[in-house]
């Protein structure tokens, strides 16, 4: 044995050491702090970045065996709640195992984020500590467990709920609608900390001044309420910050231009809202609008399903341009985008600068008809303008537009549709005049614009005035075009709009090559004067970053030689 070799001993209290205990002799190593424990416990059970698919397991696992290495370990972990929060509270463990967490967990407060295959004693095991429960996340798959859980929220009050989120199966049997009437008494109507609801399919009455209080609100597919009672409703939350509403979208197109708009009986003001999103039919999207004042800072995310062009849509869009009016932004850090395909319509405007003082919230409008229609390009070519109109009143317009377009999305019938179809993009075109900057999204929408931009000769050289569009172009962003596609005709055509711009005196000034397809020509900058990026390096970068290395080395060698 080693002569310097001396037994030390180790002990862990949290307070003071044990009287029974030995003292520890100079120089041996120090007492394990209870936060030394604890940190152990808690890292023995922390994420691994390394084992994501298994790391929920593991750590519970690892978790209860670390607290379990001696007699004084588990006294300390049995006796410090706040470790059984951690990564060791795991919903897919065992239920022995999760009821025993829970309870050393107590009466700490617990975030219960319940998935989807949790078995029915799991949420019944994770329902019992409601009391402390302060964010609770249901996803329910079976109308069993629902039922059995719809038990436990309505016994029990929930004092310390901050977030509440819950989804059941949706109805299919609609003649089954009163089996499952509105909640009135959710938590024996007590949560007074209530400040995000989130409900899928979840009828619940929202009138109780329970959630009079909350700041966040979000109602998926809650078929049973009528707009007028959802506005009603809303009027007794006064400090909603943030509203989603998501409604299913009927079987049919119902001709609603022909019905009167639902009455209202006064204007609801919300002064803030700071985001608002909508998805429901285009009747209901108009109903919302024509009844809701926001203020102007408020983002807005519309998606109106089962369009038409009527009355509906055209109110959309006159209201949509009343706001955009005072919307601003600096240009060059704004972005206009524009999505289109057989069956939508997707406009939306950003200010990207968060240090300005003007007002730029997100404005998006989503325009869809059903796939069973028989004409979706007639509907295309009856709403694109009335959708385009709304941003044309935008008080700032953005220097930057993005494009985009379906794969395939448009496949005329005809000649006449083609034209008809690049009439109607370069009308809207035409009115962009102040854009500097395109971005091309994919392949197929350079080979859609690209005709406007440089039109071929193919009899569609008439849909163009003399004068090019977007005159104050200066800058190209091409991501993820195949130039190699049908003889290199998109490169042809790329180089047709570089020639026209520049005989026009508008030339492009820049290029960028993103995730492109094909042998980018050098002879770009020189018979063109562009300067050209691939994947934002400049062509010339890294010659002129070179630092001469490579004419030492030849000089090394010639002399060598």
């Amino acid at each position: 044995m080693d002569p310097h070799f001396s037994l030390h001993t180790l002990s862990i209290s949290a307070n003071r050491p044990h009287p029974l205990e030995p003292s520890v002799l100079p120089g041996a190593t120090p007492r394990l702090k209870f936060r030394d424990i604890q940190r152990i416990l808690y890292l023995a059970s922390a994420d691994d970045e390394f084992c994501l698919r298994d790391s929920n397991a593991v750590r519970a696992k690892t978790a209860r065996y670390t607290s379990q290495v001696n007699r004084n370990w588990r006294e300390i972990a049995l006796g410090q709640p706040a470790i059984w929060l951690g990564p060791v509270l795991c919903w897919y463990s065992s239920p022995y195992w999760l009821d025993t967490v829970l309870k050393r967990s107590n009466p700490l407060p617990l975030d219960a984020l319940i998935p989807s295959d949790a078995p029915l004693i799991v949420i019944q095991l994770a329902l019992r500590h409601l009391s402390r429960i302060r964010d609770l996340a249901l996803d329910i798959s079976s109308r069993d467990n629902w039922v059995e859980a719809e038990k436990a929220l309505r016994q029990q009050q929930a004092p310390y709920l901050e977030r509440f989120s819950i989804k059941i199966p949706p109805v299919v049997d609609r003649s089954r609608r009163s089996v499952f009437p509105p909640q009135k008494n959710l938590f024996c109507n007590y949560a007074p900390m209530l400040q995000q609801f989130k409900t899928h399919n979840f009828p619940v009455d929202l009138t109780h001044k329970m959630f009079h209080n909350v700041k966040v609100l979000v109602i998926y597919k809650m078929q049973f309420i009528p707009i007028p009672h959802l506005l009603d409703v809303l009027r007794n939350i006064t400090g909603l910050q943030e509203l989603e509403i998501t409604r299913p979208t009927e079987n049919v197109m119902s001709p609603a231009d022909f019905c009167a708009p639902l009455p209202i009986p006064d204007p609801l003001y919300m002064s803030d809202l700071r985001r608002l999103s909508i998805s429901a039919p285009v009747s209901a999207c108009a109903d919302i609008l024509r009844n809701l004042s926001i203020p102007e800072s408020c983002d807005i995310s519309l998606h109106c399903r089962n369009a038409y062009n009527g009355r509906d849509l055209r109110d959309i869009s006159s209201r949509l341009g009343r706001i955009l009016s005072h919307w601003r932004c600096e240009p060059y850090t704004g972005l206009q985008a524009v999505s289109i395909g057989a069956l939508y319509i997707n406009f939306a405007v950003e200010g990207l600068c968060e240090c300005s003082d003007l007002r730029h919230p997100s404005i998006r409008l989503k325009v869809s008809w059903p796939t069973q229609d028989a004409l979706p390009l007639d509907n295309f070519f009856s709403i694109f303008p009335l959708v385009a109109s709304a941003f044309r009143h935008c008080g700032t317009v953005p220097d930057t537009l993005a494009l985009f377009s379906e794969p395939d999305a448009f496949t005329p019938p005809n000649v006449f549709s083609a034209v008809r179809l690049l009439q109607i993009l370069g009308d809207w075109l035409r009115e962009l005049h102040h854009t500097q900057r395109v971005i091309f999204r994919n392949h197929d929408a350079f080979v859609l614009y690209g005709l406007l931009l440089g039109p071929s000769q193919q009899g569609l050289d008439d849909i163009c005035l003399d004068d090019p569009l977007l005159p104050e172009l200066g800058d190209l962003v091409m991501e993820g075009v195949n130039f190699r596609l049908q003889r290199r005709e998109q490169w042809k055509r790329l180089l047709q709009i570089l020639r026209r711009r520049s005989k026009s005196g508008v030339p492009v000034q820049e290029i960028d090559f993103v995730r492109c397809v094909g042998d980018y020509s050098q002879s770009i900058p020189i018979r063109y004067g562009v300067d050209v990026k691939v994947d934002g390096v400049y062509l010339n970068e890294d010659a002129d970053n070179d630092d001469g290395g490579d004419s030492d080395y030849t000089v090394q060698c010639q002399s060598d030689g």
